[in-house]
């Protein structure tokens, strides 16, 4: 119960650091200027043709390599300075212990990780208002658009809609779903990063977050190479939209079974990793927080 109290009040350290650290508010803006950029043509489209519109679009969020990079690279940069040492925390590990310090920051990277994607569903219905509509039913417009009936080109529709999501799934049972994804990317992500700067008492995270990041986008542009169709099997970064994992029985994809045992799989691993190597080596310091 002691141990369960400092691993808590080491991840809430954490949170404190929020409101003194200026590269979450800059992430935050980020997401909300693309958000306003995809959201809000398509809200002017829903009120004045359809009346309204489904407020469950998160599922469509990220079509395309270049949005899944965009992702990719926004939560590398959530979750740049795992794990998360600063001046600071030589007088916490002290306190608490070195093991009960690391799991407070593993702890943290999951909950910051439901927080950081919440963020998101939170502005992709903030940006849909006042034509959003919060009943469980894809509605009049998105089913139209699912079916290919896009709306004119003054209205510059960013989003594509899938007509399989549309068919074969609830909103609410889509949407959980690609919470689930964009939280276990960013998890695997917070993880990946956490374990290399361990590793290398730097930031090596950054360069692996960031290789894995940008992979999506040389699937796409340049083919699959060597790997073939297994090159979206072997890359998590692709894995945060219903778009990059197999609902169609295409084999094209992982299943989403496949996904969620990779994702939460590795993150424990790379967790477990961070831990046995943080308590065997010496404190690395950083000045200041990057």
């Amino acid at each position: 119960m002691n141990r369960m109290k400092w691993i808590v009040l080491c991840a809430s350290e954490n949170f404190r650091k929020w409101r003194t650290t200026p590269r979450i508010g800059i992430i935050a803006a980020i997401i909300l200027i693309f958000g306003i950029y995809d959201y809000t043509p398509l809200s002017a489209y829903g009120r004045e043709v359809y009346g309204g519109i489904s407020s469950w679009i998160l599922p469509f969020m990220f079509p395309t390599a270049l949005m899944i990079v965009f992702f990719n690279c926004i939560t590398t940069a959530f979750f740049s300075n795992a794990p998360f040492a600063d001046r600071h925390m030589p007088f916490l590990v002290i306190r608490t212990g070195r093991l009960n310090w690391i799991l407070g920051q593993i702890l943290y990277i999951i909950l910051a990780a439901a927080v950081y994607v919440g963020y998101y569903f939170l502005v992709s219905i903030v940006c849909l208002l006042p034509s959003v509509n919060f009943s469980n039913d894809w509605g009049a417009a998105v089913s139209a658009m699912a079916a290919g009936q896009y709306p004119p080109s003054e209205y510059h529709i960013t989003i594509f809609f899938s007509d399989f999501i549309v068919d074969h799934f609830a909103p609410v049972e889509a949407t959980a779903i690609s919470v689930f994804l964009m939280w276990g990317v960013s998890v695997f992500l917070g993880c990946l990063i956490m374990v290399f700067n361990v590793i290398s008492s730097g930031t090596a995270g950054i360069i692996a977050a960031g290789v894995l990041s940008f992979l999506p986008y040389l699937w796409n542009y340049f083919g699959n190479g060597y790997l073939g169709g297994m090159a979206l099997w072997v890359t998590p970064t692709c894995w945060c939209t219903m778009y990059g994992v197999d609902f169609w029985n295409a084999s094209a994809t992982p299943p989403f079974p496949y996904v969620a045992v990779v994702l939460i799989g590795m993150s424990a691993l790379m967790a477990g990793i961070s831990a046995v190597v943080f308590c065997r080596k010496n404190l690395n310091v950083p000045k200041e927080e990057f």
